[in-house]
């Protein structure tokens, strides 16, 4: 479950200029990095502007292979690899999209966080992705081997209009709320008892 009450959203809305784009991720090759630094310098190429931030643990290969490839494509002033964060809900207060590209997945639990935040998602279409974000309602899926189509629906999410955007916010949280609060979650569980023990 998520916890709805520890993980809500900022009470300002985010609409930045420059939109801050967020993921929470160990730095691993499952969570798919180099495709994602190379789709982010292809919106770079494109003059799309947006600020990346990656939190995660940064004791990984994974990482100085990220790091590298950072400083190969000049993009220090487009993302920032950072160390793993001990508030998450300060993160995402001030992210305007998260971001989760990775290859496969469980039921990632960054996800409902911060779709709990009120964030708008864009995240690849994989494992139990699709079943938590609804493509074009609550955010935008990508195939997590295509740089392309990572950068586009990147792009798709950038430009949606400040309304757009809020409507994907409330759906959000709605969803989760309806879906993976505390109380859902154990009165699901119960239920699923009952049935076995009959």
């Amino acid at each position: 479950f998520t916890d709805t009450e520890r993980f809500y959203p900022s009470e300002n809305y985010r609409n930045n200029d420059v939109p801050i784009i967020t993921t929470i991720a160990r730095y691993f090759y499952q969570k798919n990095g180099i495709r994602y630094l190379r789709a982010i310098s292809i919106l770079k190429k494109k003059g799309v502007e947006a600020k990346f931030f990656w939190y995660g643990n940064i004791h990984q290969e994974a990482y100085r292979e990220m790091r590298d490839l950072v400083d190969k494509l000049n993009m220090s002033d487009n993302i920032e690899l950072c160390d793993q964060v001990e508030n998450p809900l300060y993160v995402y207060h001030n992210s305007d999209i998260f971001c989760l590209p990775s290859l496969y997945e469980g039921y990632p639990n960054v996800i409902c966080e911060a779709m709990a935040c009120g964030l708008p998602i864009v995240c690849s279409n994989v494992c139990d992705n699709p079943l938590i974000v609804e493509n074009g309602v609550g955010g935008f899926l990508f195939n997590p081997i295509s740089e392309e189509n990572i950068a586009n629906a990147l792009e798709l999410m950038i430009n949606l209009s400040k309304e757009d955007k809020l409507n994907m916010s409330r759906h959000n949280r709605r969803c989760v709320v309806e879906l993976n609060s505390s109380i859902v979650f154990l009165d699901k569980y119960l239920s699923l008892i009952k049935k076995i023990e009959v």
